[in-house]
């Protein structure tokens, strides 16, 4: 996430998010899931810019019309939640550049919901710590907090549990968003419960490298099968895209959105090109040739 000074305010890129590793081990008593997630920031951005609006309202412009500007977008929910906590009279106006594919498991409300926590506490002269930024964004939505802190993550509980890890993916990553998106709590509801889940330890030790074959190795996400379940054409473009060169394709977070890891951008360009000279053609809306987001440790100015 990158933060710079724009003419009377601040201008944010919150980036988007891969599940590399995503385990569902019980349903909570709360309704949530008991989860097992390793989060990669990635350089797909929504660019939202605030300025302080002294008549106390909070507004948000959208250049997305799929995207509701109401009291129920995170961002007035994130903005309205810092106001009331912090008891601040003044306002702020915020236009969003919706660059991130909603209902893909790309986390774009989570990450502009956080974008804006840090964005008002910098704006507003808040000076509130990373800890109560992070009590404030868990109140939002479970991927939230991960957001926050800008780099890779395990994550536990619902999500909302961060350990940041200093683990950089120097691999190019192709990212596919279908035409349809689908609902979480839909994918969620065709879930069977592992009678033994997947342990985060198969798996951490081969975050601590980056080579492709080790990753590949440990790329996984429970909720895949009851996406496919839930949306039969999902699944076939999962198997074009493999026909297409990528060697292990895999869901994002609940979908729609599917990615896979490259060597180099020419790889990953050449399989996109596969993809949309073959038979699924008709099936993608978007596609993304990225990286990990890299870490800025005070979130201002340009990336290191």
């Amino acid at each position: 996430m990158r933060i710079v000074s724009i003419k009377d305010g601040l201008q944010v890129w919150a980036d988007a998010k891969l599940n590399f590793f995503l385990e569902i081990s019980g349903k909570r008593s709360d309704g949530y899931h008991e989860l097992t997630t390793f989060m990669v920031p990635v350089q797909i951005q929504d660019v939202l810019d605030f300025r302080c609006d002294q008549s106390g309202k909070v507004n948000l412009w959208c250049d997305s019309r799929e995207l509701s500007t109401g009291p129920d977008n995170l961002v007035i929910r994130a903005a309205r939640l810092m106001q009331e906590e912090t008891r601040k009279s003044i306002g702020v106006d915020i236009r969003l550049y919706k660059r991130i594919p909603w209902q893909a498991g790309l986390g774009g409300g989570s990450s502009d919901a956080a974008a804006t926590l840090l964005a008002l506490n910098s704006l507003w002269n808040l000076n509130l710590s990373h800890q109560a930024l992070g009590e404030k964004a868990a109140k939002l939505g479970s991927d939230v907090p991960f957001f926050l802190a800008g780099k890779a993550a395990w994550c536990h509980g619902r999500g909302e549990k961060t350990l940041p890890s200093d683990w950089q993916c120097g691999l190019s990553i192709l990212v596919i968003k279908p035409v349809f998106g689908l609902s979480t709590a839909s994918v969620y509801s065709r879930l069977k419960i592992p009678i033994s889940p997947m342990k985060q330890e198969a798996a951490s030790n081969c975050f601590s490298g980056s080579s492709l074959e080790e990753l590949n190795e440990v790329l996984f996400n429970r909720l895949q099968a009851p996406a496919f379940e839930m949306e039969p054409d999902l699944a076939l473009l999962f198997e074009e895209f493999k026909k297409a060169g990528a060697k292990k394709p895999i869901l994002c977070g609940s979908g729609s959105a599917i990615f896979a890891l490259f060597e180099n951008d020419e790889r990953a360009l050449e399989t996109a090109r596969s993809l949309w000279n073959g038979a699924s053609r008709n099936l993608i809306k978007n596609t993304f040739i990225t990286k990990q987001a890299k870490f800025s440790s005070n979130h201002q100015g340009e990336m290191l």
